[in-house]
């Protein structure tokens, strides 16, 4: 078990934003699915929505020191729950 698991959102967004690789796959264990999900409901391509949330989270992953509020973000991914 992962101290990464335990932190709050805005906790791992912080660690993302310098960089840290962990705090990045724990954003991406816990919301992969959900965004999954939510694009199906969107495109109902199974393959089209793979594509699309991985890009996503490529692009969180390469942009991550350009995340400037914590709770937009957050926000954001509460919408989809």
């Amino acid at each position: 078990m992962s101290i990464y698991n335990s932190l709050k959102d805005s906790d791992l967004l912080g660690l993302l934003r310098s960089g840290n690789e962990k705090a990045f796959a724990e954003i991406y264990e816990r919301y992969w699915g959900l965004m999954f999900h939510h694009v199906l409901k969107m495109t109902g391509d199974k393959d089209e929505t793979k594509d699309l949330v991985q890009e996503l989270f490529t692009n969180l992953w390469l942009n991550a020191e350009q995340i400037e509020s914590e709770t937009m973000f957050l926000q954001g991914i509460k919408f989809l729950t």
